[in-house]
This record gives structure tokens, sequence and C-alpha cells, in this order.
């Protein structure tokens, strides 16, 4: 299935769907006790509520022409002390990476678009 996709930085108001994909992902792990994917779902949209804004969580959304959030991909900066191979001690962690299975070859663009956007390997904030 070919389907038109536009990437774009996950915002504030994607909260919903950065919660619906990500608890896609965990039940893909074979998470399902619904009670604690539901208190994860609250913990993570009370996190990406304050660490969107304060630029600590850098998301991308892989959506349809119809505006439906279908992959996603994100990276946190985790400080380190800094060392001779890396002077600013930022080191990039991957995660949230996961897409709709019926169109998983559409949205394999997403969790790749941080490295587009100059945010991965340390050239972001």
């Amino acid at each position: 299935m070919v389907v038109e996709i536009t990437i774009r930085q996950a915002a504030v108001a994607d909260i919903a769907d950065l919660v619906r994909l990500r608890r896609m992902m965990f039940e893909a792990m074979g998470y399902s006790d619904p009670a604690q994917l539901d208190t994860s779902d609250a913990a993570a949209a009370a996190y990406f509520a304050s660490a969107i804004p304060a630029g600590e969580f850098h998301g991308w959304l892989a959506v349809t022409p119809a505006g439906e959030a279908v992959s996603s991909g994100s990276v946190v900066f985790d400080q380190h002390p800094p060392g001779p191979g890396n002077l600013s001690g930022q080191v990039g962690y991957i995660m949230n990476v996961v897409t709709y299975p019926p169109l998983s070859p559409a949205g394999r663009r997403a969790p790749h678009h941080a490295d587009y956007a100059g945010v991965a390997g340390g050239t972001g904030n």
C-alpha cells in the first residue's frame, strides 16, 4: 500500500497522537495489561506536555493527507561529561519508533527525519 505522507515535527497539540502511537509500540512489544498501559499513557502525556515546550523532547510524526498520524520517531539528549570524542557531552537516545503496521513501508522515513532536521548527532539544542 502506497500512501502519501508528510513528516512534521511533533508539537504539544500532538500529544494524543504521540501517546496513541507509543501505546501501539508497547502493545507490539507484548505489554497487554490495560491498567499498566493506561498509567503509562498518563505519565507519557504529562512528560510530553512539559518536555516538548522545554525543547527536551524532539519528535516527528508521519501524517497522511487525511491528518492521521501513522508513524513516529523521537530523540532526547542525555548530558554526559564531555570527552575528547564528544566535547558537548550530549548523547542522543532514539525512541518511540513505531509505524501503524499496514503502512509500515510508507512510514519508514519518520525515524530518520531527525537527522535531516539537524537535531541528531548533537547538532541540535
